[in-house]
């Protein structure tokens, strides 16, 4: 009986390492839609300097062009700096983050500052930051 409980667990075991997968936040986002609608956002609203966007976002050239170019998923700190720079209405922050396979996070003192600084057209970055060192809980990057 010994062996067949240890032929048992080593094929369980293999079973599950063979089929167990890690995930990162590419299996969550669609990098096409989301530059598609970066893009609609963009024509949308006018916007057509590139380095005002992720100037305004406080993210690099490089990052903004891989993003934009859907090549990269950004992380959830970039994508909700982009809403910031594409000037996002609440609604259109939360589509652009349901893009990354993220969303606004409900009692998250950082979301609520980014959520505060959208519903009110506060539109710079370091507004943001300063809300979250306000709060205390200042978890970004700048």
């Amino acid at each position: 009986m010994k062996s067949s409980n240890k032929i048992t667990k080593k094929y369980v075991s293999s079973q599950i390492a063979e089929n167990e997968k890690v995930f990162s936040k590419d299996d969550f986002c669609n990098k096409t839609g989301l530059s598609l609608y970066i893009n609609e956002l963009m024509r949308e609203k006018g916007l057509e300097s590139a380095s005002e966007i992720y100037t305004r976002a406080g993210i690099s050239k490089q990052t903004w062009s891989h993003i934009y170019s859907g090549q990269y998923c950004p992380s959830p700190e970039n994508a909700r700096k982009l809403t910031i720079g594409l000037k996002c209405t609440l609604s259109e922050a939360e589509k652009l983050l349901s893009y990354c396979g993220m969303s606004f996070v409900p009692g998250n003192d950082n979301d609520e500052c980014f959520k505060y600084c959208i519903e009110n057209q506060i539109f710079r970055i370091v507004d943001v930051l300063i809300c979250m060192k306000d709060k205390g809980s200042l978890q970004i990057a700048a």
